[in-house]
């Protein structure tokens, strides 16, 4: 179907130097051509504003093209709502919201505003694609040539994007343009928007007024001198009920990591996460005595009581600035405040480190968040400076799902049995988050549900559930299964598939316009072993060969063996990898393909 598109879709960027201070304003300038009656949709327009930008001089029409003669329309209604997010508690972005009126075929959107900045270290990021087509794209800073920027244009490999710089008088202008910029395909199990999305990332690394130069984020180090100013004030007042806490949870603990340990699973178990993004709030972490008192906070909270525990009981402690996955960045190619969206603490001890992110309830010591694997984080140490802190990514075999199903027939040769699933790793936290989000009446059938195999007319009954609370356990889920009309009854024979578990079956990923990486949570290990009793008067005619996969960054294996009379599968799938690019995908579904035809294999039981 024919979409509308971008005409153009600029921002024309004028920095200027006030009274010694940063002046950024950039006039916003698109026009959306509405190519069909299918249009409707996309003639709904939001433009959004938060606590850091102003807008001003918003003006939008349309030229509404009428037998051949265009008419402009203005946009007689506007309205302001706070944008809402699911995952945020309070979130101050704004959006106005308003309709292009008569959008039929041929005619013409115009939309013009004037967006304010209030403090140069946010400058927004400029994409050049976007949810239509775009003619032509430009992004442009004129300013003082005093003032100096740092820039990074990110995901232009295929030179889409151009870039000048001119230098006019005392002025200079820089400028990116890109043409005919299609919208960027949407697909499953592909990493976020600004992995493959072209766009340029600013900062301003200083500016020169009156022979005295100011910096604002020349680098790393500026950044860091930035950040630590959100930090620097806090936990100094009164903190006895804080102090009092830590006393009783450390008292006789004689080891610091311990100490952690402690500290870290109070703060899980007591204080409730709540997103918050309020202007300046969403950077300055809050009193870690108030949030005490309290019992929830956002991130940057997290890591103010946790630091905070940490050091009254004598622990080394440091807040630390990073970016989630959703985000590609690393500090070496541009230090901005845009490369971060989330904040931790990490403890030491004994020349040790250990990552606490207060968000994630269930999380064990030694652990990392599932979100913020392989990223780099910006620790600020005792001595004020920072550190560039690599998180590591969680080995494969941290997380394994692992299932032992018994299974015997019953006197009308029908199969029944038991299971038993043990979580570790990412697999616990997932199941753990499950398990206590889910109303107490509702979990039954749910777990019910999740448990279920082979077809969908099994029955799942006496659930039994072991290590929900608590970081360190280990998930069990019990449960007893009757699988009618799973088995082929054919004559003298018995035909049973004993793969009642085809873990990944559906995980073939479309190549034919495959263009993006595919992406996992996390690395694991699914390990079953099935051990089927024959019904008696008889015995094993054939079960399969055994199979085995191995790619690069992916493997399986089945195997089979007899033990009386019973047979027993073990099956192994290990994912080893959390982003697999297109020219990995041919191993992985290669691997598919040969674990689905394994699948279909039976055993064949013979009667006496």
């Amino acid at each position: 179907m024919l979409m509308p598109f971008f005409l153009h879709k600029n921002m024309h960027t004028n920095i200027e130097i006030e009274k010694g201070e940063l002046v950024v304003t950039s006039d916003m300038d698109e026009e959306i051509y509405f190519i069909t009656d299918k249009s409707d949709a996309y003639s709904k327009y939001a433009v959004y504003h938060s606590y850091f930008t102003d807008i001003s001089n918003l003006n939008a029409v349309t030229l509404s093209n009428s037998g051949g003669k265009f008419k402009e329309m203005k946009v007689a209604n506007y309205t302001t709502a706070d944008n809402v997010d699911a995952n945020i508690f309070y979130d101050d972005l704004k959006e106005v919201n308003f309709i292009f009126p008569g959008a039929t075929p041929g005619s013409v959107g115009k939309l013009s505003y004037t967006e304010k900045l209030k403090d140069p270290h946010f400058m927004s990021p400029f994409y050049f694609v976007s949810y239509m087509p775009v003619l032509n794209s430009e992004f442009t800073i004129n300013c003082p040539a005093g003032v100096r920027l740092n820039y990074q244009l990110f995901n232009n490999d295929s030179n889409f994007v151009s870039f000048t710089k001119e230098e006019k008088g005392k002025r200079v202008i820089y400028r990116w343009t890109a043409k005919n910029m299609q919208t960027p395909k949407r697909e499953s199990e592909s990493p976020a928007f600004a992995y493959y999305a072209p766009h340029v990332l600013i900062t301003v690394n200083d500016f020169t007024v009156d022979g005295t130069t100011k910096k604002i984020l020349p680098d790393v180090n500026g950044l860091c001198e930035w950040y630590k100013g959100f930090v620097k004030d806090i936990n100094k007042g009164d903190d006895s009920l804080l102090r009092n806490t830590v006393d009783g949870i450390v008292k006789g603990v004689k080891t610091d990591e311990e100490k952690i340990k402690l500290i870290y699973y109070w703060v899980q178990d007591n204080i409730n996460y709540i997103a918050f993004e309020d202007g300046l709030n969403g950077f300055i972490p809050r009193e870690a005595n108030d949030i005490c008192k309290r019992r929830y906070g956002d991130c940057k909270d997290m890591s103010s009581i946790l630091v905070r525990m940490l050091r009254l009981a004598g622990v080394k402690a440091y807040h630390t600035w990073i970016g989630t996955r959703r985000l590609p960045y690393k500090y070496s190619e541009i230090a901005s405040p845009g490369i971060d969206n989330h904040m931790i603490c990490i403890a030491e001890a004994n020349g040790k480190r250990y990552v606490l992110d207060g968000t994630g309830k269930f999380t064990p010591l030694g652990f990392v968040t599932e979100f913020i694997q392989g990223k780099e984080g910006l620790l600020l140490k005792e001595d004020g400076t920072c550190e560039v802190y690599t998180i590591p990514v969680m080995a494969k075999e941290k997380s394994v799902e692992s299932d032992t199903i018994t299974v015997g027939f019953d006197a009308n040769k029908q199969i029944s049995g038991g299971i038993q699933t043990n979580f570790t790793g990412y697999y616990k936290i997932d199941d753990a988050y499950m398990y206590h989000y889910t109303l107490p009446e509702k979990r039954e059938e749910k777990f019910q549900n999740y448990m279920k195999m082979g077809n969908n007319k099994c029955k799942i009954s006496d659930l039994s559930f072991e290590g929900f609370n608590g970081q360190d356990s280990t998930i069990k889920i019990r449960a007893k299964f009757e699988l009618p009309e799973y088995v082929k009854n054919i004559g003298s024979k018995i035909y049973l598939n004993p793969n009642l578990e085809k873990d990944r079956q559906f995980d073939n990923i479309d190549m034919s316009e495959r263009h993006l990486p595919y992406e996992v949570g996390f690395k694991n290990i699914k390990k079953s072993t099935t051990i089927i009793t024959l019904p008696e008067g008889y015995t094993l005619g054939y079960k399969p060969e055994d199979v085995s996969f191995k790619g690069k960054d992916e493997s399986f294996e089945i195997n089979y063996k007899t033990e009386g009379n019973q047979v027993v599968q073990n099956k192994t799938i290990v994912t080893d990898f959390l982003i697999l690019s297109v020219d990995q995908m041919k191993d992985w579904n290669n691997m598919i393909t040969e674990m689905n035809k394994a699948y279909k294999e039976n055993l064949v039981l013979i009667k006496k």
